[in-house]
């Protein structure tokens, strides 16, 4: 009896572990089959390129992402190596490959050109990872490629931008004086002779105020290929600004450099810009300044001394009569004393003490409102008068302002005028709100800082009638006393905006920590953004983030209708450019500027 109820009691304990693991690994091949299947529908519906590799880097199998990036199909990839699509003699992928295998690591990363099969470039980012059994031994690998070229282009393209001029594509101040400083090295290594070769178009003011700024744009594009044409292959070509082109001629002979610049001098004399049926005659003063050789040292010569030598030589060609060749030495007496004469300052302090400087206020108004509707805010802009009255333009003053510390006393100057001009005119319904640019020379300053607390102080104007403007390289350049005199500032009420944002191509995080209100995009990337894609994706993504930190934006350089329909489109809050309305004189009484387009 005792053996029959442990035999019934074997039977019912193996019957139930029977009908229990049964259960269990049914449950467990259920969970595995739901696992393959989510999987399976991941790496097929994936929109990334994903493969799995064998140990030697070949394809095992790959989904439909990553056959259609590299133009085929996944059974003409089963079996290859995604390294056959990488041009050149290295191997990156199997490099990575044997890097995880033989070093230990889980995963590895990186950017790579790959080639389509149609011969079109992609960029990828590649991550790589290492599959191994239970017992850690490498089973095969797992390839994530990422399709990164519209991002790739777009950086290209910012970083082409920061170092070319966007009018005529040529390289701008910045990029060539680092290529002059690394001419000016190799010159006194290798002891080559070597120029620059100033040139400032004598009637470019002509065409831009008889045939307009588009005019005026197409003359100066026109001028780098003619100007090409006239060097060598090897010689740089640059646009400094406004009219004025420079030229570095390395390992070239100094009985050379004069034929060239004849050349030069003569090609463009005998151009003749068309524009809407119309013909000019151009002509350009050159001035030309050899350096390097034999006996020169690197303490006698820099960028800065080189190129003021060479503008200093441009001027001297002017003072020719215009149309002419002037080839000085750095130690050339007529040249010294025309640099000399080109830093004095003389003309900028009696400006100064006659308060020769005039404020023209440009309307800002927010996108989507009518054209012709009355603008309340407005963009204070300086200029400086001559004797005779004519307006000088900030480009041609405030540079040197800036560099021999006179900025300061504009800067207060402008913001004492704006000031009694809106406290002249009652009350906000002349003005909801005007802004005063800020040099970052004068943010360095304790002593200025303190007086424009003091003017806000005194006024009794409401703060958030100023709204002060800082540029985004200056703010970043002296973030501290920026940051600073904004947090000071806004005790007051006032205002600020970060201006030409995108111009320096700083991060997006200098956003976090300047407590700005509004972000005005730099008009290199609004001016054309109804026809760029780039500067289109630029401009929306910086609104798109200035929104998110809850600032509003400022597109400037507004210049036509389709423009603003498409800063509508965006989303931009506000707008200022030709389009909007030109600057006009801020009128003594108080009364609204007229509306000039």
């Amino acid at each position: 009896w005792v053996t029959g109820v442990f035999v019934v009691a074997f039977l019912v304990v193996s019957l139930l572990l029977l009908v229990g693991g049964s259960l269990a690994l049914r449950r467990s091949a259920g969970r595995a089959f739901e696992s393959e299947a989510r999987f399976r529908a991941t790496f097929e519906e994936a929109g990334v390129g994903i493969a799995h590799l064998d140990l030697d880097g070949n394809c095992l199998t790959v989904n439909d992402a990553l056959a259609d990036l590299l133009g085929t199909t996944p059974d003409a990839l089963t079996g290859a190596g995604l390294d056959e699509f990488v041009p050149g003699d290295d191997a990156p992928i199997r490099e990575d490959a044997r890097r995880l295998i033989e070093e230990g690591e889980l995963r590895a990363k990186t950017d790579l050109r790959m080639e389509r099969t149609d011969g079109r470039a992609v960029w990828a980012n590649l991550t790589i990872t290492l599959v191994s059994d239970i017992r850690n031994r490498p089973r095969h690998f797992i390839a994530i490629v990422e399709d990164i070229t519209e991002r790739r282009q777009l950086a290209d393209e910012l970083a082409y931008q920061a170092r070319h001029d966007p009018v005529t594509g040529l390289l701008n101040r910045r990029a060539f004086e680092e290529r002059l400083l690394g001419a000016v090295r190799r010159s006194v290594r290798d002891e080559l002779e070597c120029a620059l070769i100033y040139v400032d178009l004598d009637r470019f003011k002509t065409v831009n105020d008889s045939a307009g700024h588009d005019a005026g744009d197409e003359l100066l594009r026109q001028m780098g290929p003619l100007m090409h044409a006239c060097v060598r292959a090897n010689d740089t070509v640059s646009r400094l600004g406004g009219d004025e082109f420079c030229l570095l001629l390395e390992g070239c002979p100094r009985d050379s450099v004069l034929g060239l610049a004849e050349k030069l001098r003569a090609a463009i004399h005998e151009y003749r810009f068309e524009w809407q049926g119309r013909s000019f005659s151009i002509s350009a003063s050159i001035g030309v300044v050899p350096f390097g050789g034999r006996g020169a040292t690197i303490d006698q010569l820099s960028p800065e001394l080189l190129v003021s030598a060479a503008d200093a030589a441009c001027y001297c060609a002017k003072d020719l009569g215009r149309d002419k060749v002037y080839v000085g030495e750095l130690d050339d007496p007529a040249l010294m004393q025309q640099r000399n004469q080109i830093a004095s300052l003389d003309s900028l302090r009696e400006a100064l003490e006659e308060s020769r400087f005039r404020i023209m206020l440009q309307p800002i108004v927010p996108v989507g409102e009518p054209l012709n509707a009355e603008a309340t805010r407005f963009e204070a802009l300086v200029r400086m008068a001559r004797p005779d009255g004519e307006l000088v333009p900030p480009a041609k003053f405030l540079p040197a302002a800036e560099r021999y510390g006179l900025i300061r006393r504009i800067d207060l100057w402008v913001l004492r005028k704006v000031i009694a001009w809106l406290e002249a005119g009652g009350g906000a319904d002349v003005a909801e709100s005007v802004a005063v640019n800020l040099s970052a020379v004068s943010l360095h300053s304790d002593a200025f800082r303190d007086e424009v607390d003091a003017l806000m102080a005194a006024t009794r104007l409401p703060g958030e009638r100023i709204c002060f403007e800082i540029t985004e390289t200056e703010a970043i350049s002296s973030l501290d006393d920026a940051r600073a005199f904004i947090r000071r500032m806004r005790k007051r009420g006032c205002r600020f905006a970060l201006d030409d944002f995108g111009s320096g191509f700083s991060s997006f995080g200098y956003l976090l920590t300047l407590p700005v209100q509004y972000v005005k995009i730099d008009g290199l990337f609004v001016r054309d953004v109804h026809e760029n894609l780039a500067h289109e994706a630029i401009v929306r993504s910086v609104h798109q983030v200035a929104r998110s930190m809850g600032k509003q934006t400022i597109a400037e350089f507004v210049e036509s209708r389709p423009v603003l329909d498409k800063l509508a489109e965006i989303g931009v809050d506000f707008a200022q450019g030709h389009a909007i309305g030109r600057p006009m004189p801020m009128p003594s009484n108080g009364q609204p500027p007229a509306r000039g387009n």
